[in-house]
């Protein structure tokens, strides 16, 4: 489908941002309404990719447009240093509380792949912790303000699998906790591996702990799966970490443990196809011999900047997708069944089951989606 020219000047700023292109002028030059082009990069999560293109090639701009510009770019520059501060200060928190804790994509990854915390646009503040230390971390975040969502309270020590949002007033953004990465998606990453190859990232003069380079390419792409890959960011984060020096035969090999290696491959085929990202030999030589891997990359390429589908087909679009994203039929069909019967917050928050009856929280899940479906 060929791209009008917001959408061709966004993918341009992408391309741009992993090195893989020269400044695309004539891109830049065919846009009449950068209006809509911020906009579009503002709504996939590019904008730091867009306002360096800008920079760059210095297009000719109505005086609304550079106004604009110049907001975005000093809003985005001081949200991104107070997300930064703000992790450090639950950093701080959490260590004093004696929490166990993991930071996941966010100002971490900006650093890793992107060299700067204001190089990469992010909406919250992503935390793993070990199951049942929820309650801790509501302990040691209470000083600071943050509270966690009332409706959840009451699993904080349940060691279920759950994303519990903390916020405090006039925070720079939420705090989003999680037990177990990818739950949503039916299975969970190698949890206890995650932690003993975690490793520390330097941001904003305190070192974070975070996951390894193997673990963060692998829920890239998990994460890009269990959405459709519907946002131009999920896909250039992976096209990043590409260039990154992750052990590729290490991960692929772990990934088939989890019957999650297609989603690996489907990730750096379609980080090859819409970015043009250089795949290194472990990576292209396996993604060359996954057969059916086009179909899919044709199917995200076809929806990535459609703004004109309704809910059902959105979400129906990207259950097809996770569908062929499994290595194995069986696996996918323990992900159907895991995905239909595993609790989610909205579970949780439904209804307030005592501890001893927590394992009924599948027949919560099943009566709201009878009731749903009338």
């Amino acid at each position: 489908m060929e791209r009008g020219p917001a959408e061709a000047v966004v993918v341009a700023a992408a391309r741009g941002a992993l090195g893989v292109d020269p400044i695309d002028h004539a891109a830049a030059a065919s846009i009449d309404d950068w209006g809509a082009a911020l906009d579009l990069a503002e709504r996939h999560m590019v904008l730091p990719a867009l306002l360096r293109l800008i920079q760059r090639t210095r297009p000719r701009l109505r005086p609304d447009d550079e106004a604009r510009l110049r907001e975005g770019a000093l809003h985005l520059t001081q949200v991104s240093l107070a997300r930064a501060g703000e992790l450090r200060r639950v950093a701080d928190a959490l260590d004093a509380g004696g929490v166990g804790w993991l930071a996941v994509k966010g100002p971490v990854l900006a650093t890793m792949v992107f060299g700067g915390v204001a190089q990469r646009q992010y909406a919250d503040l992503d935390l793993l912790v070990r199951p049942g230390a929820l309650g801790a971390v509501a302990h040691a975040l209470r000083p600071l303000g943050y509270a966690p969502d009332p409706a959840l309270v009451h699993v904080l020590d349940w060691p279920v699998a759950v994303t519990v949002t903390f916020t405090r007033p006039g925070g720079p953004c939420p705090l989003d906790v999680q037990t177990s990465l990818s739950h949503r998606l039916g299975f969970a990453l190698d949890q206890a591996g995650l932690w003993s190859r975690a490793q520390r990232v330097r941001v904003g003069g305190r070192d974070v702990p975070t996951l390894g380079l193997a673990d963060t390419a692998h829920y890239l792409a998990v994460h890009g799966a269990q959405h459709g890959w519907e946002r131009l960011s999920w896909i250039l984060d992976f096209a990043a970490v590409v260039a990154a020096p992750v052990p590729w035969g290490e991960l692929l090999t772990r990934a088939a443990g989890l019957h999650s290696r297609r989603m690996v491959l489907l990730a750096a085929a379609i980080a090859k196809d819409l970015l043009g990202a250089p795949l290194p030999p472990a990576l292209a030589g396996p993604v060359g011999a996954e057969p059916g891997l086009t179909a899919s990359v044709d199917r995200v390429r076809r929806r990535l900047f459609r703004d004109d589908l309704a809910e059902a087909r959105l979400v129906a679009g990207r259950y097809a997708l996770q569908l062929t994203a499994w290595d194995d039929p069986a696996a996918t069909l323990r992900h159907v069944l895991r995905v239909i019967g595993s609790p989610t917050p909205n579970d949780f928050g439904a209804a307030r089951l005592p501890r001893f009856a927590r394992r009924a929280y599948p027949l919560v899940r099943w009566a709201r989606k009878a009731r749903a479906l009338g």
